[in-house]
């Protein structure tokens, strides 16, 4: 079926039915690309941006450790379906974020609690109304 319309375009074969046939979507092979057309940036920034949460994970505070483990919560499962679609280098990247983000949720459980043993956090509670 291919090749009958690539035989039409180049003229070899004349078409049954007289209808025009539309040009190409993608580039023929050694054609530029368009110059809008950006190359993909790794994301590298993901990486340092993981690495910076496990850090963020290991704050004595309250909301740093709340908004670590929220984040690595919403992010892994996106980062698994990354590295799912992509291959080579960018889905080692892609199991290194993951690796990542399951140590920040490691970090922010083991350090709240660690947190709490060392009296540097304090379960947070209503003030006494008497």
């Amino acid at each position: 079926m291919r090749d009958d319309v690539e035989r039409v375009r180049r003229g070899e074969l004349q078409p049954r039915v007289s209808v025009p046939i539309p040009e190409r979507a993608e580039p023929a092979p050694g054609e530029e690309t368009s110059e809008f057309q950006r190359p993909e940036t790794p994301p590298y920034l993901a990486a340092v941006g993981s690495g910076l949460l496990a850090l963020l994970a290991c704050v004595p505070h309250w909301v740093a450790i709340s908004a670590a483990f929220i984040i690595a919560c919403v992010g892994l499962p996106i980062a698994w379906g990354f590295r799912r679609i992509t291959e080579g280098a960018r889905q080692r990247l892609f199991i290194a974020i993951t690796a990542t983000l399951l140590l920040v949720l490691g970090l922010s459980i083991a350090s709240s609690i660690l947190w709490l043993r060392l009296g540097l956090l304090t379960i947070p509670g209503l003030p006494d109304l008497n």
